[in-house]
């Protein structure tokens, strides 16, 4: 049905002389002119910032693949080398980690924002290594951050409690009873005289032994 408008002004009409003439208003004077549908502002999605630390660590464990599915998810897991940092060194919680690729032998974080951290890199058997990280505006390329065998006890030295838990283990393997694998540094499968050499060769070494790590001479920052 046309609405009311449209019949008045079609019936609006004058006549002159031989014949008709049409309203001077036009259809169109009667229609409401539409109003144009806004466009929306286009959604921006904020850009996540931060920055890439990478490191590598050759010290890491090759990924063994004997054959022995068994031992060789055992000796696998216990091989990883777990990179994570934390926002200072007494912190309690990591803020990420991750771990050593076992072909490569680096690892890297993703945005991670600017400041001051405590990176940590550790494995069984080895003495764990803290590193000051500072990210400031650009990506941190840390170089080689391998660790030291021999620190069978994580208390950050290789001393006699290590050398005497490694000669208790001597000559067991993996499968019998007593084997320890922290005590089998090159994770061979049994402990043996290259592991008791591994430790000797170490001893008496602690966390100053890791040179470039950024900590001050008077010790960690807090």
């Amino acid at each position: 049905m046309r609405p009311a408008f449209y019949l008045e002004l079609q019936s609006v009409i004058f006549k002159s002389g031989n014949g008709l003439e049409s309203s001077p208003y036009s259809l169109e004077d009667a229609l409401p002119t539409p109003t144009p549908t806004p466009t929306p502002e286009p959604t921006l999605t904020p850009t996540p910032t931060g920055y890439i630390v990478s490191l590598g660590c050759l010290s890491a464990a090759d990924l063994l693949n004997t054959g022995d599915t068994v031992y060789d998810a055992y000796m696998n897991i216990h091989g990883v080398t777990n990179v994570s940092y934390r926002a200072s060194y007494l912190s309690p919680d990591d803020l990420a980690t991750t771990t050593v690729d076992s072909v490569t032998k680096t690892a890297s974080f993703a945005l991670v924002p600017n400041g001051t951290y405590v990176l940590t890199v550790k494995s069984d058997g080895y003495m764990i290594r803290d590193i000051l990280l500072t990210v400031d505006g650009g990506n941190v390329p840390l170089g080689d951050k391998s660790l030291i065998s021999g620190d069978v006890f994580p208390d950050g030295i290789i001393d006699g409690s290590d050398t005497e838990t490694v000669f208790s283990t001597i000559g067991l393997a993996y499968g019998e009873l007593g084997y320890i694998i922290d005590n089998d540094f090159n994770r061979d499968g049994i402990v043996d005289g290259t592991d008791s050499e591994i430790v000797f060769f170490n001893l008496g070494k602690d966390s100053s032994w890791y040179p470039n790590d950024g900590w001050p001479e008077n010790g960690y920052y807090q």
